[in-house]
């Protein structure tokens, strides 16, 4: 989902998604032909943007490469702490130490100034609570 918003006469674009978690073949296709689709989309973006949504990714991934490579910053690297896991809330799996699968990215013209995860109640993930800036 992509929206536009207008905060004090300054355009800023943001992103929603959730992409198909790679689980299976086919999904992990999946998974990548969507990541592929919303970097074109990203590319001929030229407003500030924020990118969130359950990447069913890790920071450590291709994916999040990709993101920074074009100059996008995970919120969570910039002004979060700890692990910042998302992943699992609930059933039995809730007692790993779980993993960090959503996100919020930031182009450039923007940066995090505090970044932390709420309780997850309704949702097998946290939240990812972020207070974002221009810079």
């Amino acid at each position: 989902m992509r929206a536009v918003i207008e905060h004090y006469g300054r355009r800023i674009v943001l992103y929603n998604i959730h992409l198909l978690p790679p689980r299976r073949f086919d999904y992990t296709v999946q998974h990548r032909l969507e990541f592929a689709d919303l970097l074109d989309h990203l590319k001929r973006e030229t407003d500030p943007v924020i990118l969130n949504g359950d990447f069913n990714c890790t920071e450590t991934t291709p994916q999040a490469a990709s993101l920074r490579s074009m100059g996008m910053t995970d919120n969570h690297d910039q002004a979060g702490f700890g692990r910042g896991s998302t992943w699992p809330v609930n059933g039995f799996l809730r007692y790993v130490p779980g993993l960090r699968l959503d996100h919020i990215y930031l182009s450039p013209q923007l940066a995090a100034t505090a970044c932390r995860n709420g309780i997850g109640e309704g949702s097998d993930h946290r939240p990812v609570i972020v207070e974002i800036v221009f810079k």
